[in-house]
């Protein structure tokens, strides 16, 4: 999203409030990426509305967190994260595991 909105490293770690070098790691999947959410088209739109807000610099430090926080939590309650969970945890997770789904039902 970065060349979508034309913004800097340092314009970028300004807005979210951490340095260059951790932009400039998350921009070269360094740091942070596990799972390729750039195909669900819900949770780039999610990000995409939340980085907007970012740089209009009308939300706090824990607006954003709880944000990225609600996207993640509905991420799980819609089971798009059970292909990483079943890669790390094969024999234990079954193809019709709902243990995230349930425990994030209800937020």
């Amino acid at each position: 999203m970065h060349k979508e909105f034309k913004l800097s490293v340092v314009e970028i770690a300004r807005a979210l409030k951490i340095t260059p070098s951790a932009v400039s790691r998350y921009l070269n999947l360094e740091r942070g990426y596990v799972i390729n959410i750039s195909n669900n088209e819900e949770i780039t739109k999610e990000l995409k509305s939340l980085a907007m807000d970012v740089m209009s610099g009308n939300l706090g430090r824990s607006e954003v967190d709880l944000r990225i926080l609600k996207i993640a939590i509905k991420a799980l309650r819609r089971k798009w994260i059970c292909s990483y969970h079943r890669r790390f945890y094969p024999r234990d997770l079954t193809p019709n595991c709902s243990i995230c789904s349930e425990i994030f039902c209800e937020l």
